[in-house]
């Protein structure tokens, strides 16, 4: 059998056809895909993962990704991803300091002051004339 006849007996095109089961080995030219066997390192510092999720927080992903990042959903799950870090943090943070956890109330008003919102500002104390 030569190089150019595929394992299964077919022909498609003068390139060999696979079967189910059957590996062919050669080059990516003589495959009926244009892709790798193997797979490639990603770039940076990203690693590929599978998740499975409910279909609403799929959803809740996708909404934000079209708004925020042009559609990267990749990008959507960094910035949960960041949230829960920076949750995990102020955590460790309040136990490293003893005091109490956060309020619902003030967790929220830290997040708006971290989101450029505005910000606490104490009354300001009415001055008396000096005598």
């Amino acid at each position: 059998m030569s190089t150019h006849e595929p394992l299964d007996g077919s022909v498609a095109f003068g390139r060999p056809r696979l079967s189910a089961g059957r590996a062919c080995v050669g080059s990516a030219q003589e495959l009926d895909y244009p892709g790798r066997a193997m797979t490639q390192r990603r770039a940076g510092k990203t690693i590929k993962v599978s998740v499975s999720l409910a279909k609403d927080d799929v959803a809740a992903l996708k909404r934000r990704a079209n708004e925020s990042y042009g559609g990267n959903l990749s990008a959507a799950f960094g910035e949960a991803a960041r949230w829960i870090r920076q949750q995990e943090a102020r955590r460790r943070l309040i136990d490293k300091l003893g005091g109490p956890m956060l309020t619902p109330e003030s967790a929220a008003a830290i997040d708006a002051e971290q989101a450029g919102g505005p910000r606490y500002e104490p009354k300001k104390s009415r001055r008396r004339r000096a005598a």
